[in-house]
């Protein structure tokens, strides 16, 4: 996967660099982690797994191994001031839906604010927070979707979807490319 990284031409076009993590806590961590140690600059996390990845209100955000997409874009929004949570995360919904209807040809829809549902399931999370850190503000917009997940937790069975129900290509990468753009262009 690590390979396939350097192929993500729409991002680099943007100026977005790419940190990958095999595993990790949670990639919203990890942004906040990078920018809170002097990173700058619109940086796209992405994880295979995730052992503590979170959802709103603190809630836990299932997320195995190999089963789908745990991404953060960490964006500098010194010079536009904190933007609203609310707007970056209706901005981020209306990405995924796009970016999963280009890439899948799937049409899904937004339930509340920050849920992306797909035949009356909940496919992805957004999270996003907004937090300042020597003296510059950044945004951390975590996104998680769930691609090849058969096997959710009782709990989950019947509120989860996954988008990939057959031998489809591997989505992560083509649809992380896709949400990142995305939202980056509509922030901007």
């Amino acid at each position: 996967m690590t390979g396939s990284l350097n192929r993500m031409a729409a991002l680099s076009r943007r100026n977005i660099a790419v940190k990958y993590f095999d595993i990790t806590d949670s990639t919203n961590k990890q942004a906040r982690e990078y920018a809170l140690n002097g990173g700058r600059g619109a940086t796209l996390f992405i994880a295979n797994e995730q052992t503590d990845g979170r959802g709103r209100l603190g809630r836990s955000f299932y997320s195995p191994a190999e089963t789908g997409l745990y991404m953060t874009l960490l964006l500098d929004v010194t010079e536009d001031g904190l933007p609203s949570v609310c707007r970056i995360t209706s901005l981020t919904a209306v990405a995924v839906v796009r970016a999963i209807k280009d890439v899948t040809g799937r049409q899904c829809g937004i339930k509340w604010v920050n849920d992306v549902y797909c035949d009356g399931k909940k496919a992805c999370g957004i999270l996003a927070e907004s937090f300042s850190a020597d003296g510059r503000r950044f945004v951390a917009i975590g996104v998680g979707v769930n691609l090849t997940t058969r096997d959710f937790p009782e709990e989950l069975c019947d509120v989860a979807i996954s988008l990939k129900t057959r031998g489809d290509a591997d989505l992560r990468l083509p649809l992380a490319e896709a949400i990142a753009a995305y939202i980056y262009d509509g922030y901007g």
